[in-house]
C-alpha cells in the first residue's frame, strides 16, 4: 500500500491515512490489553469459582462436585450467578480503569 498511497495521495492524504492506521492499531493493542485481564470471583461457601475478563465476559467456571451433590438446582444457580457477578464487576472495574490510562496515554500522544 506505500508504493500506492505515494503514487496516488497526496502527502496530506497520506498523512492523514498513516495517522487512521495509527489510530486503528493502538485500538487492537488497548482491545487485546483489556481482554488479557482476568479477575475471579467466589461463591459465599467457594464451592463455584468464576473468572471474566475486562469487559465482564466469562472465561472460565468451576464448580466444585460437592456443590453439584449439596445444593438443589434453583441454590446452585444462585451461588453460580453470585460469582459470575462478582468476577464479571471486578474484571469491568480493571478494565474500564486500564481503558482510561490507556485513552489519557493516546491523548498525551497526540497532543
Amino acid at each position: 500500500m506505500d508504493v500506492i498511497a505515494r503514487e496516488y495521495l497526496s502527502p496530506t492524504a497520506r498523512k492523514v491515512l498513516q495517522d487512521v492506521l495509527d489510530i486503528r492499531d493502538r485500538g487492537r493493542e488497548i482491545s487485546a490489553q483489556v481482554d488479557s485481564v482476568r479477575e475471579e470471583g467466589k461463591s459465599a461457601d467457594e464451592t463455584i469459582w468464576a473468572c471474566c475478563d475486562g469487559q465482564g465476559f466469562l472465561r472460565d467456571l468451576e464448580i466444585d462436585d460437592d456443590a453439584i451433590a449439596e445444593y438443589s438446582a434453583e441454590e446452585l444457580e444462585d451461588l453460580i450467578s453470585d460469582a459470575m457477578v462478582e468476577a464479571s464487576g471486578r474484571g469491568q472495574a480493571v478494565g474500564e480503569e486500564l481503558t482510561k490510562e490507556l485513552d489519557l496515554e493516546n491523548i498525551a500522544n497526540m497532543v
